[in-house]
């Protein structure tokens, strides 16, 4: 991953590279993880493949990567943007999790994974700790305006979830929008659902 000073819009200048290569395979093997997983030993990454970065969030001076394998979570100190440190990662209970896309909302971080909501609470910002999950299978992505926070639930679901209470999130509505729904934002009080299909570019709904 770049890092780029866009402090002057029309030059921006290279700061540093992030490498994610793929780890010694002579590493050890991190301890077993707990249901959803803790920040645990030390910053060395697992030994296995890893694949493409997704996103990153920020929350002060740390970034949360996620990737779709595990480590799932990857987390940086990034207050000298030009050598920015892994600090740790985060573990789910399965390697067969993915996560896919993610917000910072108030210490928390809100995840979409494909069996679900994920909210881990980062009060403490290398330390990632389970807060709250709402099973749905097939979600792929999110977007928040509390208390609510919306989702993808492939291929033509819009999920209405109300976050209000992080630790114990509520199923509110699923909307079958009839139509692959590629990407969702919110803006004004509307969600604004992209598709990206002949016929159909974008559909609107509106919500209090």
């Amino acid at each position: 991953m770049k890092i780029i000073d866009i402090s002057n819009s029309s030059n921006p200048v290279w700061i540093s590279d992030m490498s994610l290569s793929t780890p010694d395979p002579a590493t050890p093997e991190p301890p077993t993880p707990t249901p959803y997983g803790t920040l645990a030993g030390s910053a060395t990454p697992s030994p296995v493949p890893q694949p493409e970065p997704v996103k990153i969030v920020f929350n002060n001076n740390y970034g949360y990567l996620i990737q779709q394998l595990r480590p799932n979570l990857r987390i940086f100190d990034m207050s000298v943007p030009a050598a920015p440190v892994e600090t740790g990662w985060y573990y789910p209970e399965t390697s067969s999790k993915s996560f896919l896309d993610i917000e910072y909302g108030e210490n928390r971080l809100y995840i979409a994974a494909n069996d679900g909501l994920v909210i881990l609470d980062v009060t403490d910002p290398v330390t990632p700790a389970m807060l709250g999950y709402l099973e749905i299978l097939g979600t792929t992505k999110l977007t928040l305006d509390p208390p609510y926070c919306f989702m993808i639930q492939s291929p033509s679901n819009l999920v209405v979830i109300n976050i209000a209470v992080p630790s114990d999130p509520v199923l509110v509505e699923v909307i079958d929008a009839g139509i692959f729904i590629k990407d969702i934002f919110v803006f004004d009080n509307k969600i604004y659902c992209t598709h990206g299909q002949e016929g159909s570019f974008m559909s609107i709904y509106s919500y209090n």
